[in-house]
């Protein structure tokens, strides 16, 4: 049986998962505890959801159609832009959650990425942010500011790797449970 201990964000308190053979169930830090049967599983969804302070940041989505869906991140909230990477120990717990699932529930979609409308809103939002950055570079540059212009350009050359590895990542697919696709797992963080 697979554990795996997480606090997801500073309203929540820590949580261990524990991967049983019917059933998933947790534990919290305030005597709170809970299960999401398998059975009861419509879909498993991995993403990938970088933010400003946590660029290697992956969810765990399990929806049962009826419930809240649950989600699981392999970084720890430790406390105000400070978070610890568990990256080591959530993608052996992810394995293991997925072997369960499709053992006890073969009828569950397994979906990576981001859904069909994310993905469009994305890149809606993409390219309206896009357009609204040119027009403010376009009247920058009408007031002389060019300087500005230079730090606006600097700021989006810093965010576009992300970006990109965001979108590409998220492409909404199908894949098998025994066949999880890399990409949507971390990487190990480095060690110093």
């Amino acid at each position: 049986m697979a554990t795996y201990t997480q606090r997801l964000h500073a309203f929540v308190p820590d949580r261990t998962y524990t991967v049983a053979d019917d059933a998933l169930l947790w534990r919290d830090g305030k005597g709170g505890a809970g299960q999401v049967a398998y059975a009861d599983l419509a879909e498993v969804r991995l993403s990938y959801a970088p933010t400003r302070v946590q660029k290697n940041r992956y969810f765990l989505t399990l929806s049962t159609g009826h419930d809240a869906a649950l989600q699981i991140s392999n970084e720890n909230y430790l406390g105000l832009a400070d978070f610890q990477d568990c990256s080591p120990s959530y993608r052996i717990f992810v394995t293991e959650l997925h072997r369960s699932i499709a053992a006890a529930n073969p009828g569950v979609r397994f979906e990576a990425g981001s859904t069909g409308m994310q993905r469009s809103l994305h890149w809606l939002l993409t390219g309206f942010i896009l357009l609204v950055l040119a027009a403010a570079a376009l009247a920058f540059i009408t007031l002389g500011l060019y300087w500005l212009v230079l730090v606006k350009v600097g700021i989006i050359a810093y965010y576009l790797p992300t970006l990109k590895r965001y979108l590409g990542i998220n492409k909404p697919r199908r894949y098998a449970p025994s066949a999880i696709p890399e990409e949507m797992l971390p990487t190990a963080p480095a060690v110093a």
